[in-house]
């Protein structure tokens, strides 16, 4: 009788392993393709941020390159929706002190270019800058983001976004990200310093 239940768990158990493993295999099977036929790009500023004196324009150099396992065509380099606006974001600082107008040079001939694996194409964004009210310039500056959009064949959307910081002629340069991440490990390392000095004393 022991025997009898036994080998019908078995056969459940083998059963039931057996349908998973179709299972599986059937997503997989149909998962799998499209995931290779999606390209996979970066889209990378050159720098990735730069400061200007107010009224000054600027330029960043966008690298579209091919980190996936297929080649792709390059459909379209544009601006967000097509719009000038919606490629000028406001980040923090003065808002006066602001990117008013931007637009995109493809010396390369990007669009429609076919980007094999490892495979680069470089573009430029331009971008001109102001201060509404110049007659109040002071020590400030405003930091804004400019974006742009990459669309492929088969479909994918990427954008590339670099940083600038509008500087009124008495400002001084801004810190870069890693200035500032530096900044903040030395800051925790004295209150570490004061805080261990503070235990002891109690």
């Amino acid at each position: 009788m022991k025997t009898y239940h036994s080998s019908v768990k078995g056969w459940i158990r083998l059963l039931i392993t057996a349908a998973t493993m179709t299972v599986l295999t059937t997503v997989s099977n149909l998962v799998q393709p499209e995931l290779l036929a999606i390209p996979m790009f970066t889209v990378t500023p050159n720098p990735p941020s730069r400061s200007v004196l107010e009224g000054d324009t600027g330029i960043f150099k966008f690298v579209v390159t091919n980190v996936g396992i297929e080649d792709f065509t390059i459909k379209d380099v544009s601006l967000i929706q097509h719009s000038v606006d919606a490629s000028i974001l406001f980040l923090t600082g003065d808002k006066n002190d602001e990117v008013f107008n931007t637009g995109l040079l493809d010396e390369n001939k990007c669009e429609n270019h076919v980007l094999s694996t490892g495979g680069t194409c470089t573009f430029r964004q331009e971008f001109d800058t102001r201060d509404l009210h110049k007659d109040k310039s002071g020590t400030n500056f405003g930091e804004w983001r400019i974006l742009n959009a990459v669309e492929t064949i088969p479909l994918e959307i990427n954008l590339g976004k670099a940083t600038v910081f509008v500087l009124d002629p008495g400002a001084t340069a801004t810190p870069e990200p890693s200035t500032l991440l530096l900044l903040g490990t030395g800051l925790a390392g004295l209150w570490r310093k004061r805080l261990l000095h503070l235990f002891k004393k109690a």
